[in-house]
């Protein structure tokens, strides 16, 4: 199917188009409809990430395939569903669940359309193409746009190829773009927009200062963009990406040395470290709330009603630390913070720190290769007797070193430093899970004492001890699976990579 849109000045005379090009085609209408759409998609755009927009038209919920033109899920409700598990089972929810996970769905676009359809009609009265045009007006702006859309029937596209021809130069035509795109404009939005990941694009001739700028500007960028969310409650991955910003900072400023006076480092570190603290009880009820539907899995079925209260209990507990992360987010300190910070990236000088004006790319050579040596060093030191708490350096170690090959990877030849990164994840994956089972072992047995002091039921610490004994397990079997994994990592192959792109 030949299909051409476009964005247009203002409402096209078809008939004039038509008259003035010379072409042996004629208009006949067909109808006219007219209606209110509502876009919705997540903060960070997963579902048009897929290419798809979910429309809701009435009561009517759409899930569009962008790139094939077409409806693939459909359903009829009354309410406004926020998460994908608000929907009733059926086929659109089992497509959007894998997609939108923990996130919840946002208003993206309020449209009001307005179409017109014409045939389009070649001499001997045969219809070559179908036309439409839109008049898309969204609740927040006061003037419409105008979009058009052209589709070939089989067998006319040579008729089909001259009349697109015709409209393309016509001084009506803006730009090419889909009815999609028209509607995310008129509405004021960007799809793609957000990314909670690093989107640099450092330069060769870069200093070491000018780099940093960039990656602690970015990150300054998504730590204000997830404020709102973090204190309007609306998922849990405005925080979660709130949190990694700040971490992701922290380390920049410790690993990045020699950029700012160590003064001033440590005063940005700390108030950082002292602002993430505030967020880590809401985070850690978060996280274990998500797993509620895991933790009564892992029980036997009569046990499972006797771990609710638990569950009750971190709502509650959740409801007091949403309020010391709001009172941190709209206190003086955090704003000043912030303002100080991006006025320190704006007018720090070079020539008060002794690597400032080194290049980019050779401060990054040195800090990667350095904080490798030590990631090897320090996992082929891990035994099997090794006490828990060395998995866990090796773990933080593991994170400083993919944060700087995330931060300058766009210094080096594209993909090679991705690759390594893609290794790195497999050995971060299992220290992660390994020292996640250990919090969550340590905190299965702070509730096991909160609900035998409180005197809950029995079958209630029955419940909380037999999670206990399953994670156990389950963290043995991470241990076992640790040393094959960092064999993987230590490779000759994989040094050799790092070698030659941070040491030679």
């Amino acid at each position: 199917m030949l299909k051409i849109e476009f964005r247009i000045a203002e409402k096209l005379n078809l008939d004039r188009l038509l008259s003035e090009s010379g072409l042996p085609f004629s208009l006949e209408k067909e109808s006219t409809a007219n209606g209110r759409v509502r876009y919705f998609d997540t903060f960070d755009w997963r579902l048009f990430a897929k290419q798809l927009a979910l429309a809701k038209n009435g009561r009517k919920w759409e899930l569009h395939n962008l790139s094939q033109n077409e409806v693939i899920a459909a359903e009829t409700l009354t309410g406004s569903p926020k998460f994908s598990e608000d929907f009733p089972d059926g086929d659109l929810r089992r497509k959007i669940a894998p997609l939108l996970e923990m996130r919840a769905l946002q208003l993206r676009g309020d449209v009001h359309i307005e179409t017109s359809s014409f045939r389009v009609l070649d001499s001997m009265e045969k219809t070559i193409a179908r036309l439409s045009i839109n008049r898309l007006l969204t609740n927040t702006e006061s003037k419409p746009v105008y979009h058009l859309t052209m589709v070939g029937l089989r067998g006319y596209d040579e008729a089909f190829n001259q009349l697109s021809n015709a409209v393309a130069d016509h001084p009506a035509i803006e730009t090419s773009n889909s009815a999609f795109e028209a509607i995310m404009a008129a509405a004021g939005q960007q799809p793609g927009e957000y990314s909670g990941k690093l989107q640099l694009n450092l330069r060769q001739e870069m200093t070491a200062l000018d780099a940093a700028r960039e990656i602690f500007g970015q990150l300054l960028d998504i730590i204000r963009q997830n404020e709102q969310g973090t204190n309007d409650d609306l998922d849990s991955e405005f925080l979660h990406d709130f949190r990694v910003a700040i971490r992701r900072t922290r380390s920049g400023l410790s690993q990045i040395r020699g950029i700012f006076p160590p003064d001033d480092v440590e005063k940005f570190k700390n108030a950082f470290a002292d602002l993430q603290r505030q967020t880590n009880d809401l985070r850690d009820l978060d996280v274990y709330l998500m797993d509620a539907p895991t933790y009564r899995q892992l029980l036997p079925e009569q046990l499972r009603p006797a771990i609710e209260p638990v569950f009750a209990h971190l709502q509650s507990e959740r409801k007091k630390a949403l309020r010391k992360v709001r009172r941190a987010l709209n206190s003086s300190e955090y704003v000043e913070l912030l303002n100080d910070w991006q006025k320190y990236l704006k007018y720090a000088q070079p020539e008060v720190a002794p690597n400032a004006v080194m290049p980019a790319v050779e401060l990054a050579k040195q800090r990667i290769y350095k904080r490798y040596r030590r990631v090897i060093k320090d996992g082929k030191a891990i035994g099997t007797d090794s006490p828990d708490e060395q998995l866990h350096t090796l773990r933080i170690d593991c994170k400083k070193l993919r944060y700087l090959l995330e931060f300058f990877e766009s210094l080096f030849p594209a993909g090679e430093v991705k690759q390594l990164i893609k290794q790195l994840k497999k050995l971060q994956d299992n220290l992660g899970k390994f020292n996640d089972l250990s919090v969550q072992i340590d905190t299965l047995y702070d509730w096991l004492n909160l609900f035998s002091k409180k005197g809950s039921g029995v079958q209630t610490v029955a419940a909380i001890g037999s999670l206990i004994g399953t994670l156990s397990e389950r963290k043995r079997q991470m241990r076992a699976a640790f040393h094959d994994t960092f064999a993987q990592f230590s490779s000759q192959e994989i040094r050799s990579q790092f070698k030659s792109l941070f040491a030679e």
